[in-house]
């Protein structure tokens, strides 16, 4: 066993190292959504694709881009060389959350022997489809949405593969903004490449491997201890995702026992022609941020806590699509649904326990649910003063408001009942300066939280016009309209 003080050295270096792949993205990034916004997350693995130290603004990331390496390690076994650098993007073929998010992805190596891997996760402004920006309402195929790209090799020992570049970026809008922004998340992972390779330099390749494992290791058996704290048993949940007058329902059953946490979509709507359809890898990535944030918000994220979650959902309903099934949104409207209700049924869980020791101050944490399923996006294009085609995505519609607990407000503009990560809304100034609009003011919304002695927290209230541009067209997307959202034990 690796003494302790090593061990801490090598974890707090990793995690260090995530943010100076963030910092590298910061700066090589264009668009506003990835350089102000900071809709991106970065990753380290150990060699055989386990998770070991993260940093984003959007934790949902995590899964999903472990699962695409998952699928890039089984696609491509024994042709992967140093330099190699993989992209995908598409939820029904080893991809991200959405077409939009893409996931970049590095091995490491220490001359010919694999020694880890890195990954960064941006929001492209636009990936091809029927409308600007790629969140399209109208589509009714996932053929409809935007360019599609299964785990790809985008960089070939060192060289950028041209074709592959050119037939992605010949297929999206603003080209040259797309093209910087995944360049910036190469830069990332190379930055990863070099520092992780001098860490295990400085510290021996056998203490650099045995350190991996204990950091994982670590996590891993206090985020089963603490699902052992809860009573066995199974706990129910369920509410419905809505397209205008149609409503979907999902249902959720979560198992608790032998320090697993199964958490059963079974009895859900069968896929629809919206573009909501989700995937189990996505639902899977969203829930267990809200488990690390529920119960081990004190330890680091890893695989370990990944790995004691179950996702079941049967083949061909809402939550779990076959092509070609329309997923340009599949980690919002169903997946954050999904991921809602399994957090309630854990929290029904935690609160049957007895509070004793430290479980009690992980009760505290209990909260009603949050606005995560309250979001209202849009997206906006046309064309400023000079002629320029822009692409601009209203990030302000996830600034709502998390649920209140028994003893506190919940917290302002966050759709974390927790705080911690979240998207850095960019100023007003820096919106302006990029796209045809003039706000008129940005502000808390007054008395958003609802009646009761303690309140949820306070959503954005937002207005801006045009500016330079005689018009823009857009699409604005809302999850709640007739089906409120719940409280929690009896609010």
């Amino acid at each position: 066993m690796l003494d302790p003080i090593t061990l801490e050295v090598v974890r707090n270096r990793l995690q260090y190292l995530t943010q100076e792949m963030s910092a590298a993205i910061v700066k090589t990034a264009v668009s506003p959504v990835v350089s102000e916004a900071r809709d991106f997350s970065c990753m380290l693995y150990d060699a055989d694709g386990h998770i070991v130290a993260t940093a984003a603004t959007v934790p949902f990331h995590f899964g999903v881009s472990a699962d695409a390496i998952a699928v890039v390690r089984e696609r491509f076994a024994g042709r992967i060389v140093p330099g190699d650098v993989f992209l995908a993007n598409d939820p029904h073929d080893g991809g991200g959350l959405h077409l939009q998010d893409v996931v970049v992805m590095r091995p490491i190596f220490r001359n010919r022997t694999r020694i880890g891997w890195a990954s960064t996760s941006g929001h492209m402004i636009d990936m091809g489809g029927l409308v600007p920006g790629g969140f399209a309402p109208n589509a009714r195929e996932c053929y409809q949405e935007g360019v599609r790209v299964p785990p790809t090799r985008i960089l070939r020992a060192g060289e950028p593969v041209d074709d592959v570049w050119n037939l992605i970026l010949n297929n999206v809008r603003q080209r040259e903004t797309v093209e910087m922004d995944l360049r910036s998340l190469v830069a990332g992972t190379h930055v990863a490449s070099e520092k992780v390779c001098e860490l295990e330099a400085e510290v021996g390749p056998p203490a650099f491997r045995q350190a991996l494992r204990e950091i994982r290791g670590l996590s891993a058996r206090v985020v089963r201890r603490r699902i052992r704290e809860l009573p066995t048993g199974e706990y129910v949940e369920q509410g419905w995702a809505e397209f205008d007058d149609e409503a979907f329902l999902v249902r959720c059953r979560l198992r608790v026992g032998d320090g697993m946490l199964e958490f059963d979509y079974t009895g859900s709507s069968p896929q629809c022609p919206y573009f909501f359809n989700s995937k189990p890898h996505i639902v899977r990535s969203e829930l267990v941020v809200r488990l690390h944030q529920l119960l081990a918000a004190d330890v680091p994220f890893t695989d370990g806590v990944l790995a004691p979650v179950r996702v079941v959902a049967p083949e061909g309903s809402i939550v779990n699509a076959r092509p070609p099934a329309p997923v340009a949104a599949a980690h919002m409207h169903v997946a954050l649904l999904a991921m809602e209700l399994g957090e309630t049924c854990l929290k029904k869980a935690l609160a049957c326990a007895l509070p004793r020791g430290g479980l009690a101050s992980r009760q505290r944490r209990i909260t009603a649910p949050g606005g995560t399923t309250g979001m209202g996006l849009s997206s906006w294009h046309g064309r400023t003063h000079d002629g320029t085609a822009e692409t601009f995505l209203v990030m302000d519609g996830n600034a709502v408001g998390a649920g209140a607990c028994s003893d506190r407000d919940g917290i302002d503009m966050t759709g974390s009942d927790y705080g911690g990560p979240g998207l850095v809304y960019p100023d007003v100034e820096t919106v302006e300066q990029t796209y045809p609009v003039l706000y008129l003011y940005k502000r808390l919304r007054p008395d958003a939280g609802g009646a009761g002695r303690f309140r949820g927290g306070a959503s954005v209230d937002a207005a801006f016009v045009l500016h330079g541009t005689d018009g823009l067209e857009g699409t604005t997307l809302g999850m709640r309209k007739a089906v409120p959202l719940p409280g929690l034990f009896g609010g």
